[in-house]
This record gives C-alpha cells, sequence and structure tokens, in this order.
C-alpha cells in the first residue's frame, strides 16, 4: 500500500508539471459545493462537440523501477456522435511497471500497442465557476471498463477504477477541456492473466492538444 501511495503522489508531481493542474480532477467530494449550476440538454451537447476530431499529446506514467516519471507519445480521436474517444494505439508495454512476475513482465514490455476506447459525457451539473471561465469536465470511462488483448496466445484483461486515493487527494476518472488543452486520468485497477490477477492500482495521466477535425 506505501507503493502504491508513492506512486500516486509522483503521478501527482507529473500532473502538476507537465498537465498544470491536479485539484481540478480530484473528486468533487475533495471541494464543497456551495455554487452550482445544472446544464441543460443543449449544453451539454456543445460541450460534448468540443471534443471533436484528432488530438495528439503524451501519457505520463511512472517507472516503478527508478521511481521516476516517464511519457510516451499517444494520439487519440473522438466521435462526439457515439460519445467515445479511441486510443488506437494504447502502449501497453507501460504495464510492465506495474506487476511483478519477470515473465509476463518481459512479455508485456514487447508487446504490440491495442485499442482502447472510452465513454465520455459531460457533467450534467458544475461549478458556477468553471462553467464561466469555461473550463470543461467530462466523465471519462474506458468501455465496459476494461481491456482485453492477447498476449502470448493467452487472453489478458485490464480492469479499470472509479477511484484512486494517496493521503491527500482522491483522483476519478475525470476528462478536461480548458483553453484548447485536453487533459485527464486513466485510473488502472488489476490486470489479469492465465488465471492470475496482478493489482497495478495506479493513475495514467494525459494531456494534449487538437490537430485535427
Amino acid at each position: 500500500m506505501k507503493k502504491t501511495k508513492n506512486i500516486l503522489l509522483l503521478m501527482a508531481v507529473i500532473m502538476v508539471s507537465a498537465i498544470m493542474f491536479t485539484s481540478c480532477l480530484d473528486d468533487d467530494n475533495n471541494k464543497k459545493i456551495s455554487d452550482t449550476i445544472t446544464l441543460t440538454k443543449q449544453e451539454m451537447v456543445v460541450r460534448n462537440q468540443t471534443l471533436s476530431g484528432k488530438w495528439e499529446g503524451k501519457l505520463y506514467f511512472v517507472n516503478t523501477e527508478k521511481q521516476k516519471s516517464d511519457s510516451t507519445y499517444i494520439v487519440w480521436v473522438t466521435d462526439t456522435t457515439k460519445l467515445t474517444i479511441t486510443i488506437n494505439d494504447f502502449p501497453v508495454s507501460i504495464l510492465a511497471n506495474y506487476v511483478n512476475n519477470a515473465n509476463l513482465k518481459e512479455l508485456l514490455e514487447k508487446a504490440p500497442t491495442q485499442p482502447l476506447v472510452f465513454n465520455y459525457c459531460s457533467f450534467e451539473k458544475d461549478y458556477r465557476e468553471y462553467y464561466n471561465m469555461y473550463y470543461f469536465r467530462y466523465i471519462f470511462v474506458p468501455k465496459d471498463n476494461k481491456m482485453t488483448f492477447k498476449l502470448n496466445g493467452d487472453d489478458v484483461t485490464v480492469t479499470f477504477v472509479e477511484s484512486l486515493s494517496d493521503m491527500s487527494n482522491v483522483y476519478n476518472p475525470i476528462a478536461v477541456h480548458y483553453k484548447g488543452i485536453m487533459s485527464g486520468n486513466i485510473l488502472l485497477g488489476d490486470l489479469n492473466y492465465k488465471n492470475f490477477s496482478y493489482k497495478m492500482n495506479t493513475l495514467l495521466a494525459f494531456s494534449g492538444e487538437q490537430i485535427g477535425r
């Protein structure tokens, strides 16, 4: 548990330096709701459409062996009709950082990229302060809360969780769009392979800019 907290704390540092925000991605329970606004259906449609197009940026993760931050380039595409965001080449090799089985670690390090699909939707109720500054927040969760792919002929299933916490913050699967930058949290849960379950319990942060419609 201590190792997990250290990893999350390191991720918080990454998010401060590379994504330019942390508390804005925290769970709503960390902030007293005193002045909120309920969006109309049309306002939610407009917000959902602001993410339209193709995006590029970086996925930030922790190299657990070196206990330092790292990143890799990713591209994602948003379908505002289906309300999905797809990373066609999600680098599953970074999952090797979070398993302690030497054989599995080696297989993951050599694994090809995989598609990862997210469902997203604008918050229906948001803080008036965010609303006024065009700081758009979205519920952002992997489809079916899992990703499955083949590894050496066997199925690997990665599950995702609804929240992770360290000693001071609670992190939820939220995406944000602000001043042309889209950023967010991907919360990894367990990795299941050959009837064994490996608890990753870590946060991957991403951030990038729109490069096309």
